[in-house]
């Protein structure tokens, strides 16, 4: 079994949110492991493999940008059938896999192929996480019915360092009536204490 972790934009929390996602499924007893099929920036895969639950990624590019650019700027190019014949094989070699997209729903990875193609060529469900602030109304709609339209089930919407704030709480408000999908708001915390707030988001999707 599989699910994507997308967002609404870059650096909102994504491959925190993936990591203790994968410790809250292992809590359950489900050997749930975080891939990351194209990474470009940081390699944080590398770090989710030093916490036990990263798997290498397919493709993998220094540059700091959507991975279309990235790979240029290197010489690079991404061979789609390629990347998704590989992400095939890592579903199925692990109980569970978690599928991280890069950057936001709408990133290209290669010409006319984005994050949410890959995941609607995977035939997955997907989370959505976005930061819980002002302008993340229309970041999520928005993203939400861009999943929507390329065929990509939305499961649950995430909204990261989230706070006691008029504009968080109006947020979660508003996003509940709008979407009606299963909503979790996570503070700016730990990772263990992540995990546990998502153990209840792990027993609606697993």
């Amino acid at each position: 079994m599989s699910i994507a972790v997308l967002g609404t934009n870059t650096e909102v929390g994504k491959t925190f949110i993936s990591a203790a996602l994968a410790y809250a499924f292992r809590e359950r007893g489900i050997e749930a492991v975080v891939f990351k099929p194209v990474e470009t920036g940081e390699p944080d895969s590398e770090l989710l493999k030093k916490m036990g639950v990263g798997v290498n990624s397919v493709y993998r590019f220094k540059t700091p940008a959507t991975p279309m650019l990235a790979a240029e700027l290197e010489g690079e190019k991404i061979d789609i059938e390629h990347l998704i014949e590989e992400c095939r094989n890592v579903l199925k070699s692990h109980e569970y896999v978690i599928v991280e997209g890069v950057g936001g729903v709408a990133s290209p990875i290669w010409k006319n192929f984005d994050s949410s193609d890959l995941v609607a060529s995977l035939g997955i469900r997907s989370l959505l996480v976005s930061l819980n602030t002002l302008g993340s109304l229309t970041s999520v709609i928005t993203s939400a019915k861009y999943l929507e339209m390329k065929g990509v089930e939305l499961s649950a919407v995430i909204l990261n360092r989230s706070d006691d704030s008029f504009i968080c709480k109006t947020n979660t408000e508003i996003l509940k009536e709008f979407l009606r999908r299963e909503l979790f708001s996570l503070e700016d915390t730990t990772l263990d204490e992540a995990k546990q707030k998502l153990l209840e988001l792990v027993d609606v999707i697993k």
